[in-house]
Formats: C-alpha cells, structure tokens, sequence
C-alpha cells in the first residue's frame, strides 16, 4: 500500500509540475468506473482546491449501477469545492441513451 501512495504523490508531483507551465487546461475528466474511488476523488481535490480547475466525471458505457455511481461521486466532488473562482462543468453520464436495456428497474434514464 505505501508504494501506492508513492506512486501517486510522484503522478500529483507530475501532474503540477506539467500545468504550472500549461495553459488552457480547464478541468480534469475523470471515469471513475476506470480509476476507481480513491483516485478519482483525489484527482478531484487536487484538480478543485490545488490547481483552480474543474473536475469532470464521466461514464464508460455503464448500466444504471454504474452511472449511480459516478453521478453521486460526481455530486459529492462539486459539494466539496473549497475555492469559489473553480468552475463547475457538466458531468458526462448520458450514456444510458445508447442502451439497449439497464441491469436495474426502474432503469437509470427514469430517474
């Protein structure tokens, strides 16, 4: 587990270091389904309360199950936003209307 966290102090260290010179960049999108939870809601407070930027979730085709996840992941990062210039973006988890069917009822589009 430390080398994780290593690991992820030298991707922050990376991930600073490159947008100090940067410019242009306005959030990060972030698959939480990919990345999971503890890294997507990192990525999210760096990208809110450390560099001044958006934090974007967005889903990789998922079923309803899902896209619940990565809408309240998506809700609890904008409600922990510390720094009132960040903008909040759109998150991306309309997915569902290139569906078929969802795995769970009512299906997710219903809500």
């Amino acid at each position: 587990l430390e080398s994780k966290g290593e690991d992820f102090k030298e991707l922050i260290n990376t991930i600073q270091n490159y947008l100090q010179s940067a410019k242009g960049c306005a959030a990060f999108v972030l698959k939480p389904t990919v990345l999971g939870l503890e890294v997507s809601m990192r990525l999210s407070r760096l990208a809110h309360n450390d560099l001044g930027i958006g934090a974007v979730f967005t889903s990789a085709f998922e079923s309803g199950v899902g896209l619940a996840y990565t809408a309240f992941l998506a809700t609890v990062s904008d409600a922990n936003i510390h720094k009132k210039q960040v903008r909040r973006y759109p998150h991306g988890i309309s997915t569902f209307s290139l569906l078929n069917g969802d795995t769970i009822s009512p299906p997710f589009e219903s809500y």
